[in-house]
């Protein structure tokens, strides 16, 4: 077995020390994040969302409920609406995931039931649901 010789070791040492940094004196000024909590009327662990780009919805689940997040922008902070869109399927389970395909804009409702799955989807930002299997 070759060793590397001890001047490819320095070069590619040196290489790594030459990589010029920018000071954050030179850099841009960047935004400072703001962020504003808004109230769901959720309190359960292990929630989910989903973004419906067409419905411009939020679909957050948390256990059996979930709910359409909608807001308007013309205020500062945006005021946000929020409506109850639990699907039909959705029960108390072991395993509670809201999903948004953000290519379809179908929401995925699905409730951990056992060794099955209890499953809804929505293509209205959780309007309507169209209840369906979620196993075998």
């Amino acid at each position: 077995m070759r060793r590397p010789s001890a001047a490819l070791v320095a070069a590619a040492s040196a290489a790594v020390l030459v990589v010029p940094l920018v000071s954050s004196a030179s850099a841009a000024p960047q935004p400072t994040p703001t962020y504003t909590p808004y109230a769901t009327g959720l309190s359960v662990g292990e929630p989910s969302i989903g973004y419906d780009l067409k419905a411009n919805a939020a679909i957050y689940g948390a256990g059996k409920k979930n709910v359409r997040m909608t807001w308007d922008d013309r205020v500062r902070p945006a005021k946000v609406t929020v409506v109850d869109a639990t699907a039909p399927t959705s029960v108390t389970s072991l395993d509670a995931i809201t999903f948004t395909d953000q290519q379809t804009s179908r929401t995925f409702v699905s409730q951990l039931a056992g060794v099955c799955s209890l499953f809804s989807f929505s293509d209205d930002a959780g309007r309507n649901y169209t209840p369906s299997q979620g196993a075998g």
